[in-house]
């Protein structure tokens, strides 16, 4: 899980350590941390295939869920890198 400037050449999605340590941190509860986890590997596996976030200031971002969580990341299509945003339950995280 770390990113590289070779991931466009291999097609492989790979993830920013330093985004996903940030908002990784902020997770007290371990099952939410298990999950974190699992949308985590489910956004590199499929990144544009889940949904986008409507309007807002994450209007670009997309939300993976996983009832009661989401995990919101921005997919950069050039760099074959995603950055997790934010993870919580919906009433944590506020799209707008």
């Amino acid at each position: 899980m770390s990113t590289s400037t070779n991931n466009t050449t291999t097609g492989k999605w790979l993830v920013d350590q330093k985004q996903s340590k940030r908002v990784y941190s902020k997770i007290k509860d371990e099952r939410a941390r298990k999950v974190y986890e699992k949308c985590e590997q489910s956004a590199t596996e499929a990144p544009f295939s889940h949904s986008k976030i409507k309007g807002g200031r994450y209007g670009d971002y997309r939300k993976v869920k996983k009832p009661p969580y989401r995990y919101i990341y921005y997919p950069d299509g050039n760099t074959n890198t995603i950055y997790p945003a934010k993870f919580g339950t919906r009433g944590k995280s506020t799209y707008k």
